[in-house]
Formats: structure tokens, sequence, C-alpha cells
């Protein structure tokens, strides 16, 4: 795991203990803590005052995501067809969320719930220290013979989620459970910008950024490949793009 200062480029720390491909990053709200998943089997929590291991925990499916709840004691790991619940200091899961259908979306929220997408558009809400399902959607685009598997979810600042798959990206009204068409072609969706825009990034190659107001989005790049994946840093100053390139190329903007 590699850290940089983004105003200077320079690589401030070679973070090394997993011993296979490192599958999901992710830091905790306060920025205290670092959790990293590898195929390996391991998580591993990093302390940032030192980038020292505070701890490790083995889980064989957490390949995919892994995410810190709000308090930043709990995390959620994800793969397949599960969604596991650890507290800092056991080397087990309290709780495991399992799905009848494969995943291919997860977000934590900032209430401490989690939202799942699966491969057939359906949506499915948990509480993931009580290990149990609240409420499940599927997606407008889903049934009559069709399943639009959910490519990514982002929680908006007013509770409401983005909701990508292959035809684009819906706005999710929770309260109303209705859903509100944003644009077409997007794969990925950044979590906000500090000024409650988002990042768009689709297979028409371009990247867009989303006005505050749900109508608006406005092209920013034009890129030589498809951009799977998008993301901001917390201060919105630095992007970064990812896709299908001719090298499998991934870019950071400032």
């Amino acid at each position: 795991i590699l850290i940089w200062d983004t105003k200077t480029d320079a690589l401030l720390h070679r973070l090394e203990g997993h011993r296979d491909v490192v599958t999901s990053i992710n830091f905790s709200a306060d920025g205290k803590w670092l959790a990293s998943a590898s195929r390996d089997g391991s998580i591993d929590i990093w302390d940032t005052s030192t980038w020292q291991i505070a701890e490790v925990c083995h889980d064989p499916y957490a390949d995919y995501y892994i995410a810190f709840l709000p308090d930043a004691n709990d995390f959620v790991t994800w793969s397949y067809d599960r969604i596991n619940t650890w507290q800092r200091g056991t080397d087990a899961p309290i709780k495991t969320c399992h799905s009848n259908e494969r995943l291919s979306a997860v977000c934590a929220l900032h209430d401490g719930e989690v939202i799942t997408g699966s491969e057939k558009g359906t949506l499915t809400v948990w509480d993931p220290i009580g290990g149990v399902k609240t409420a499940e959607f599927h997606h407008p685009r889903t049934g009559r013979g069709r399943q639009n598997a959910v490519f990514g979810i982002a929680e908006e600042p007013d509770g409401n989620v983005l909701v990508s798959d292959v035809s684009g990206i819906w706005r999710w009204d929770r309260t109303s459970n209705k859903f509100q068409w944003i644009a077409k072609g997007v794969y990925g969706v950044s979590t906000p910008l500090q000024n409650g825009k988002y990042l768009l990034g689709g297979n028409n190659r371009q990247v867009w950024v989303r006005e505050a107001d749900p109508s608006g989005v406005a092209v920013i790049f034009r890129l030589g490949f498809e951009v799977h994946a998008v993301a901001a840093s917390p201060t919105g100053d630095v992007w970064a793009y990812a896709g299908r390139g001719r090298w499998n190329s991934y870019y950071v903007w400032q």
C-alpha cells in the first residue's frame, strides 16, 4: 500500500503486511485508521499517526469491499453473497448478513446502515450490527425479463442514494422510494465533494460533475477509455479515475 503526498507527488510511506493482492482499502471517517483487505484472507488496521499495523483480522471472504461504520470502532467487509460486521479488537465477525443473490455493490451509510446492490438489480438495506435486513427494493429497470446489475452506490448528504447500472445513474429517494433518472451510460459514482457535487464516469469515455441540482450534469473530461470507477479526496481537490483502457490505467487529477 503506497501513501502519497498529492501536493508534491512524493511517496511518503510504503505499507507492507499482506502476502497477496490488496483488494480494498478505506479510511475511517475521523482519518485515524486505514483498513485494508487482501486475497490472503487478512484484514489489516493501520494507525495513520504512525502508519504501523494496529491489529490484524482474518476473513477469507473480504475480497471486494471494506469500510468503517460511523463510530470507527466497527467495520464491514463484503464478498459474493455476504456482509460481515467486525468490531475492532476481535478476530471473528460479530454478525453476518446473507443475501440470496450475488452482490455487486455495497455502500456503508452515515447512519450506520449498509446498502447492497445485486447482480439482479435488488437494493437491500441492512442493519450490520443486528445482522438483519431492514428493507428491500427493486431497481426501476428490473423486471419484465430484465436484470440490471447495480455497479455503484453512493450516499448523498441528505441521506438519499445514487445508484448506477449499465443504463445509467438514478437518484433513489429513500423516503418516498422513488427513483429519478439522472444520466445515461454511467458506471461509477464518487462520494460527494465538499460543494455537494459528485463525479460520474461512464462508458462514453467521459467524466462528469453532477451539480448539486439533481438535473444538472456537466462534462469536465473526455478520456480515451471507459471510466468504470471514480473517487474524490475528502477535500475535493484530488480526483481519481480508473477504467478499461489500453493499459488498464488510472489517472489522478488536481
